[in-house]
């Protein structure tokens, strides 16, 4: 499904609950009755045709790039991704460390330990990725919409820190449905696979909009 700002936005929270969470990270409150995305995104001023494309191309894998986003927009992306990784900190990595921490309780094990040495480690992987996204990528964004500054050592490409942080969640995957055998502990472990399939799916739609953004800053800079 395309949404259009003719849309009610009622419409994109019921159609994917992972929608819920883009609205709320574009600064959105809910309670907006029966209104269309255009009439929301004034009243929140946001570009109307910003929300689009993030809702758009994170629900239906719509092309994203030769996009070209004027400055004014870019940032209003870079506040996006900025509540994306506030969500992470507040929220999604304290839930999955309870989990497995309530995992630990229900079946202390060898393996159950190696879970948990796993987790910490990607645990520790997703955060210095975080911080370097911040430090690097979100910080470039900054400089070249207030300035013009083009560094080309900021344009960093992110594939290889994606790529090490889904080996590691793939391992802890792995871990919990082969090697794990408490049945009575199976709820837990369900629980705890629906939190890191979720999470890394939001992962990678987060990556999408970085790509989206790295494309657009890229053809600009051409014509520096």
């Amino acid at each position: 499904m395309i949404f259009t700002q003719e849309t009610k936005m009622v419409e994109v929270a019921l159609a994917n609950h992972l929608n819920l969470h883009i609205i709320h990270r574009f600064g959105i409150a809910f309670g907006f009755g029966d209104k269309t995305i255009d009439e929301v995104c004034q009243a929140s001023n946001l570009d109307t045709q910003i929300f689009l494309l993030v809702i758009n191309s994170l629900n239906d894998k719509s092309e994203t790039e030769h996009i070209q986003l004027n400055k004014n927009q870019l940032l209003q992306l870079l506040t996006f991704l900025k509540n994306t990784h506030q969500y992470y900190y507040d929220y999604y990595l304290p839930i999955m460390r309870t989990t497995i921490e309530n995992l630990m309780r229900a079946c202390s094990s060898q393996t159950t330990k190696a879970l948990y040495r796993f987790y910490n480690d990607y645990e520790a992987e997703v955060l210095h990725h975080l911080e370097h996204e911040e430090k690097h990528f979100f910080t470039y964004i900054e400089q070249f919409c207030t300035n013009d500054a083009f560094v080309e050592s900021m344009i960093i490409d992110e594939e290889d820190h994606h790529c090490s942080i889904d080996e590691k969640i793939f391992d802890i995957k792995n871990l919990l449905i082969k090697y794990i055998n408490t049945p009575e502990a199976d709820m837990l472990k369900i629980k705890l696979l629906d939190q890191l399939f979720h999470f890394q799916e939001d992962q990678n739609r987060h990556a999408k909009i970085e790509d989206v953004i790295m494309w657009s800053l890229k053809n600009q800079n051409k014509t520096l």
